[in-house]
């Protein structure tokens, strides 16, 4: 191969590459295990069902005695809000309990962690999950890199 047919190819390589979907970027920057505020439960965030443009959290470990249920998803529908940025999500519900639709929320990927706010109205509450350690989720029996 010639010295144009190289960088011909690797051109075009590099140009397939730029039109991959952002979207699927963008989920896995919040994608993954998240330990809630008081480390009462791990949620596993994750496109919902066959949706790729939209994200849900289920609870996969809930410490003994905790209100969460296993199994309970949490997070429902959530969107990026900006189709540039994936550290803001929104149009989402946060479940308050196992029963009802559950209140509006947000998704904030800051520097300490995950701010998951609920709103009611315009008025709104928050709490900041973090990562959990490996040990935590190995401990959990929870596959590594989720």
């Amino acid at each position: 191969m010639n010295f144009y047919m190289k960088n011909s190819l690797l051109a075009g390589v590099l140009c397939a590459g730029a039109l991959v979907p952002v979207q699927a970027e963008d989920q896995n920057m919040v994608a993954g295990y998240w330990l809630t505020e008081g480390q009462q439960a791990i949620v596993e965030i994750a496109p919902c069902g066959t949706s790729a443009k939209r994200i849900c959290g289920t609870i996969v470990w809930a410490e003994t005695g905790a209100e969460q249920v296993l199994g309970g998803e949490i997070l429902k529908g959530f969107r990026p809000i900006d189709k540039k940025a994936s550290d803001k999500w929104a149009q989402g519900k946060v479940a308050m309990s196992t029963k009802g639709r559950g209140l509006d929320g947000k998704l904030d990927l800051i520097e300490e962690g995950l701010k998951v706010s609920i709103c009611k109205g315009s008025s709104c509450t928050y709490s900041i999950w973090s990562r959990p350690s490996s040990s935590m989720t190995a401990a959990a029996g929870l596959r590594s890199g989720g």
